[in-house]
């Protein structure tokens, strides 16, 4: 690759890292007010309800919500920090090289799970959408709700891809850990 090839490469390694800040930022940001908002909501309409007794209309949707986007806005974030519960019995015991081999392949199956899924659920969004379900009491479009999942997802199964990169090129980094 000549010198500004190589520079054209490096400064589209370092645009996508600057994107990946920032969208690690949004993601952290948001799933942290989602879970502050549950909160304080939760404490206002437990003080409603028995100190008042006027609870607070749709809080239980609105947590439902909430929940559902808190989640799938942490998957991203988790998956990039390889936070995941995983069993490695069977892992330990492989030479360097495959344990590499097995991560790679670990990680690519999620990606492509979580690809399938953000599919699958965008379908859903559209159809869902298209009867125009919504929440019972404060008419919260499932349909939008389950698209935004959806654009998580596919977050999630590029962070995915994206590990399964680097555990093959981190293999072949000489003075790696084993």
């Amino acid at each position: 690759m000549s010198d500004s090839g190589a520079e054209k490469h490096l400064s589209g390694i370092d645009a996508a890292l600057g994107v990946w800040r920032r969208l690690r930022s949004v993601l952290g940001v948001s799933s942290g007010l989602m879970v502050c908002a549950m909160m304080f909501l939760t404490f206002a309409d437990v003080l409603g309800r028995y100190v008042f007794t006027r609870p607070i209309l749709g809080a239980y949707e609105i947590t439902e919500v909430l929940m559902g986007l808190m989640i799938f806005c942490g998957l991203p974030l988790v998956s990039a920090s390889k936070g995941h519960i995983r069993v490695d019995l069977l892992c330990r015991a492989l030479p360097g090289p495959f344990r590499a081999i097995n991560v790679f392949l670990v990680d690519l199956a999620c990606g492509l799970l979580s690809g399938v899924l953000a599919w699958r659920a965008w379908l859903y969004g559209n159809r869902l959408r298209e009867v125009g379900e919504t929440t019972l009491e404060l008419k919260i479009s499932w349909g939008l709700v389950t698209q935004i999942i959806s654009i998580l997802l596919l977050i999630t199964a590029a962070v995915f891809v994206i590990n399964a990169c680097r555990a093959i090129s981190d293999s072949r980094r000489p003075g790696r850990k084993e």
